[in-house]
Order: C-alpha cells, then structure tokens, then sequence
C-alpha cells in the first residue's frame, strides 16, 4: 500500500496504465479490493473512462455495484463524465441502473445532469426509471433542465418523461429552466413537446 491508502490495482487502474494493471491481474491481483477512500478497481477505471481496463476487469470477479465513501459506483462515475463505452460494458455485465445512492440519485440523473445524452440513452434502454426521484423530489429531466442541457431534455421528453411533476420546493422543468436562464428549453417545454 501507497501513502494514498491505494493497493496497486485500483492505483493502475486510475491512472489508466493498462500495461501495469495487465501486468498485475497476470500475477492474480484482487479485483475486489477496497482502498481507504472505498474505491475498487472497477471503480478506479469507470472514473479514469478507461475501457480496456474496466473491460479486464469485468471479465474477472468483481463488486460492480459498490459504492465509494463518495457514494458513487462505477456506473455513475462513466454516466457523469459521459464515458458511453463503459456505461454499456457495465449495464451489459449486470450492474442496476435503477439503484440509488443515499440520496437516491441514479446513474440516469447522473448522465442527464451533466448533459450526456448516449449515457442518457443507453440507461433508459436498459430500463433506468425515467421519473424516478432524488431526494430533492428532482428527477432526471429537472436536472437536465436546471443545468441547460436541451438535447437531454429533448430526448427524455422523447422518451416519455413527466414534464408536469414537480420537486419537494414545487419546481418542475420548465420553472427550473427559467429560473437558470435557460430560454431554449424553457421553449422546449413550453411548447409541450
């Protein structure tokens, strides 16, 4: 172990050095090891947007659903930075797109928050919740909206997403989206579409 608290797998794996963590699976590294910060290795590459790694590593034993002391997976870390590849590698290897973290945020309002519209896509495919709520009562399409992200919101509203339902402090899309100065989607939602 380094001064980080990291084991060199999950170490490799963040700085994306594919020849030292290949290296290191050859030799039987854990895959499943957890540092100090609660990170894995699986973890460690979804955050990197590492694909030959997070490949490697789901075809070994793996907690794909494990959840850092930042209360993000592997899954949320590829929807957030829009790391489209390995939001499929993971769906594809069974990770939930419907779990929550402690403050019930999914993978989908990761992607949507931060404007990744494949991410975004490719949850909904796997059957991520569109409506689904953070604790805030905020849902996907709100979050989209808040940050000024129209092509997410254009493609949830396409795939059915509640434009009415409001948060916990009565806000929906559209009074968040005038409230961010976002004026295209606030046409966008106003005009119903």
């Amino acid at each position: 172990e380094n001064t980080a608290s990291k084991t060199p797998l999950p170490a490799a794996a963040e700085l994306g050095n594919w020849s030292m963590v290949e290296a290191l699976l050859q030799a039987d590294a854990r895959t499943d090891v957890v540092d100090k910060l609660g990170l894995t290795p699986l973890i460690a590459a979804s955050y990197a947007g590492s694909q030959p790694i997070v490949d490697a590593l789901l075809a070994r034993p793996a907690a794909i659903d494990h959840y850092d002391f930042s209360d993000k997976r592997a899954l949320d870390y590829a929807a957030a930075q829009g790391f489209d590849g390995i939001v499929s590698a993971l769906i594809a290897a069974g990770s939930d797109v419907n779990q929550a973290n402690s403050h019930a945020i999914t993978a989908l309002m990761w992607a949507a928050g931060y404007g990744h519209v494949v991410s975004s896509e490719r949850l909904i495919e796997a059957g991520a919740t569109l409506d689904a709520r953070d604790d805030r009562g905020r849902t996907a399409l709100m979050n989209a909206a808040a940050n000024g992200h129209l092509e997410v919101v254009s493609a949830l509203l396409e795939r059915g997403a509640d434009a009415g339902a409001k948060d916990n402090a009565g806000a929906n899309a559209l009074g968040l989206a005038e409230a961010n100065d976002h004026p295209e989607i606030v046409a966008l939602l106003a005009s119903g579409s």
